[in-house]
Formats: C-alpha cells, sequence, structure tokens
C-alpha cells in the first residue's frame, strides 16, 4: 500500500464506479463524496469498502475541495468515476517518491470514444493535474473545469490514465449542455458577437486539422465538430446572461 487516499466525487455512476474500482488496488484509503444519487453507485462504493460521504452538490471545485478535505492521507489522488488506473499507471504510482511534497503530478489520459480510442484532437494533450500533497494544493470555488491551485513543482506520469467519458453521442451532448450552463454562470469574460461568429470554427479548425483529428476517422469529426458546439454554447450562454442583467437593469 502507498500512503495515498483517491478521492472520487460521484452522482449516478453504477455503470462506471465498478471498473475505476477494480483497478483501485494500491491504497488503504478510498473517499466517495455522492451527490444525492439515486442509482446503486453508493451501494457498490461501500461493498469495495469505500469511506461514503453525501454533499449537495455546488460546482465541481468546491465538491472537490470537500472531498479532499475528507482523505486519511495528505497525498491525494482525485480520479473520475469514467477513468481506470492502467497497469502502467499502476506501477508508476508506486514508483512515486512520496517523501517529497513539494511535486504534484499531471496524468497522461487516454480517452476511448465511439469505439476508438482517440490519439489526436485537443484530447492528445490531455494531462490533468490528479496526484498532489494537500499541504501544496487544492481547489478553489469554479463549478466547472476546476484546476488544481498549488505551488508545488510539476512533473509528469506517463500513464495513462484510460478514460471513458462519453457512452454515446446523446450522452457527450448532455454534457455540453451542463458543461456550459455552468460555465456560463462562472464566467465573467465579456464576449461579445465576434466571439460567437470566430470561436467556435476555429475550435474546429484547431481540432479536426492542426491537431490532426481527421487521422482518428469519423470519430475525431465528431470530437471536432462536439468541442464547436460546445465553445458556442459557451459563449452564447455568456451573451443570454449579460442579456437578461442588462434587461433587468433597464
Amino acid at each position: 500500500m502507498i500512503p495515498v487516499s483517491v478521492v472520487i466525487i460521484v452522482r449516478n455512476e453504477e455503470r462506471n464506479l465498478p471498473r475505476l474500482l477494480k483497478s483501485i488496488d494500491f491504497t488503504d484509503d478510498i473517499v466517495v463524496v455522492d451527490s444525492d444519487s439515486t442509482d446503486a453507485t453508493i451501494s457498490l462504493a461501500r461493498a469495495r469498502g469505500c469511506r461514503c460521504f453525501n454533499r449537495a452538490f455546488d460546482g465541481f471545485g468546491p465538491q472537490k475541495r470537500y472531498a479532499v478535505a475528507q482523505a486519511l492521507h495528505d497525498w491525494v489522488l482525485i480520479l473520475d468515476a469514467d477513468e481506470e488506473i492502467s497497469h502502467q499507471l499502476h506501477r508508476q504510482l508506486l514508483e512515486v517518491d512520496y517523501t517529497a511534497v513539494n511535486w504534484v503530478y499531471r496524468i497522461r489520459r487516454r480517452s476511448f470514444y465511439l469505439g476508438r480510442w482517440i490519439r489526436f484532437t485537443e484530447w492528445r494533450r490531455d494531462k490533468p493535474l490528479r496526484l498532489f500533497h494537500r499541504t501544496r494544493g487544492n481547489y478553489g470555488d469554479d463549478l466547472v473545469h476546476e484546476s488544481l491551485q498549488h505551488d508545488a513543482r510539476e512533473r509528469i506520469l506517463p500513464g495513462p490514465l484510460l478514460h471513458y467519458p462519453y457512452d454515446s453521442i446523446g450522452h457527450h451532448l448532455q454534457k455540453i449542455d451542463l458543461y456550459t450552463r455552468l460555465r456560463a454562470a462562472d464566467l465573467t469574460r465579456n464576449y461579445g458577437f465576434a466571439s460567437l461568429l470566430l470561436r467556435p470554427p476555429w475550435k474546429l479548425l484547431r481540432n479536426l486539422i492542426l491537431t490532426g483529428g481527421f487521422l482518428d476517422g469519423w470519430q475525431g469529426l465528431v470530437v471536432s465538430v462536439m468541442a464547436s458546439i460546445h465553445e458556442f454554447l459557451k459563449v452564447a450562454r455568456v451573451l443570454e446572461k449579460k442579456y437578461a442583467r442588462d434587461t433587468y437593469k433597464q
């Protein structure tokens, strides 16, 4: 066992959670923070020996910060229910020097989408910060796309951390709807018409051509188009919020 607490925030993850928990056998502390799941998520977690907590969801940042506070160990590995520890990453985690608290670790992540491992698009650069000593960093108040704030030096574990983000195109669209609503509530950036016109096609170009998404076949095209849709809805919802606020002031 290594002196690391695994921390997971969940809601209705009965399909994904067993795969993740099966890949975790290197720690004596797994913390699961639920947000009022209506499926078997918590019973599955308890059967695996996880310490389970429930907390009303008020944003990904606050939820993860609360979860980190429940950990028994100061070293924390943050995971999502739709992820899985690969054999290579398992070995790398065992080799980390946990006496050196002035390091935080990014982990290369590989995503599986519509029957294919995605090698290109912006996803190929995915290296989230996941392993850290909680005296050196924690999460802020971001509602979505939360980031770890820290004062340590960064290293990269080559992983991969396996990722199964979306069950279907419909599921992908549902997540885009959720994330853009939360992002619009969180953003203070002053977007305008030019942003709505130019940012989505630039996102498509960047994913499909500049980062080689076309090499991932039709799945790469779908990823690229979805990224453009995400960008469009994010900007449009920020403008919608601004319009509603200005109208109220009148």
